[in-house]
């Protein structure tokens, strides 16, 4: 199978990863969608790098990927509302991501699974004004597979 279509489809299943465990939130996907932050109160901003591909050998590649999460809450007076977000979207950053066949064109076919390696890290970065003051975090993943070309 081409390599042409494999960005489509890591993506499309990342995006789907999110889509499922942020159920209900609002949910921007970067260059994808437009952010109307300035109507917002919290809301989750996926950011994903990659696919990343090296071949290994004659028949099997290595593929990573990042996902970043941007997390922004408007201060209320639970305290605790940005870490409860934080948490909706640490989440996401399952042990395994499955591939699919996705996008445009294609059914969803199981292609096998992505890992995370090293777990999913947690940066904050404070209060940050965007004509609405907003506290902000990321919740970052990077994950990791090889698979034999062929099976794609």
């Amino acid at each position: 199978m081409a390599r042409s279509n494999w960005p489509e489809w890591i993506r499309a299943s990342f995006n789907k990863r999110v889509a499922a465990a942020l159920t209900g939130k609002h949910i921007y996907y970067e260059a994808q969608t437009i952010r109307q932050t300035n109507t917002q109160t919290n809301y989750f901003e996926a950011r994903f790098n990659g696919p990343n591909i090296t071949g290994l050998s004659n028949d099997v590649v290595l593929i990573e990927a990042v996902l970043n999460i941007l997390v922004a809450t408007t201060p209320t007076e639970n305290m605790y509302k940005h870490e409860q977000n934080v948490g909706l979207a640490l989440a996401v950053f399952t042990d395994e991501i499955e591939l699919f066949k996705a996008g445009q064109a294609q059914p969803d076919t199981s292609l096998g699974c992505i890992r995370l390696i090293d777990g999913a890290k947690i940066t904050n970065y404070g209060v940050h004004n965007q004509g609405v003051d907003f506290i902000m975090s990321s919740v970052e993943g990077r994950y990791r597979t090889q698979i034999k070309e062929s099976d794609w």
